[in-house]
């Protein structure tokens, strides 16, 4: 099954769609291993990229993770999928 048909939306144009995080969904899987972030310490598996950890932390504040895993905006993309 592809990322598509999970989130069931159609196969995105390869000439329109983000060529961001997002891969043209317009949402980005997001890890971080639940505690460590707000003490500063990062785990292996862990989000590297600073603009994904804001926004994991930002979604975290506003309901926290029960598995690590949030779904973020696409910041390239801003959630449309296609490229800006």
């Amino acid at each position: 099954m592809s990322r598509y048909e999970a989130l069931k939306i159609p196969r995105p144009e390869p000439e329109t769609m983000c060529k961001g995080y997002c891969e043209g969904t317009g949402v980005v899987p997001v890890y971080m291993k639940c505690g460590d972030v707000s003490a500063g310490v990062l785990h292996i598996d862990d989000e590297t990229d600073p603009e994904l950890i804001y926004l994991w932390m930002v979604a975290e504040k506003k309901a926290p993770a029960w598995d690590g895993y949030h779904f973020v905006e696409c910041p390239r993309c801003k959630g449309t999928g296609r490229e800006p």
